[in-house]
């Protein structure tokens, strides 16, 4: 510790809430802040180290185009 005594500490874990910021879902920065917290309550929740990335605010139709859009660029 801080005063020079030996201490045993648990394993360290990390918990990590990702979140894809895209500007047609967020208009203010408390909306981004307050979902980015979301996600790190959720990864919480898992025990041990745990990523959790918030894919609720990309509408479907979107998704399927970027991720056709990938597979197009890699081909």
């Amino acid at each position: 510790n801080r005063r020079g005594a030996m201490a045993f500490h648990a394993l360290v874990t990390l918990s990590i809430g990702a979140v894809l910021v895209d500007p047609t879902h967020f208009h203010q920065y408390q909306e981004v802040a307050r979902a980015a917290s979301e996600a790190k309550h959720m990864a919480k929740r898992v025990d041990g180290s745990s990523l959790f990335i918030d894919q609720r605010r990309i509408p479907h139709a979107r998704r399927l185009a970027t991720d056709e859009s990938l597979i197009t660029q890699s081909a």
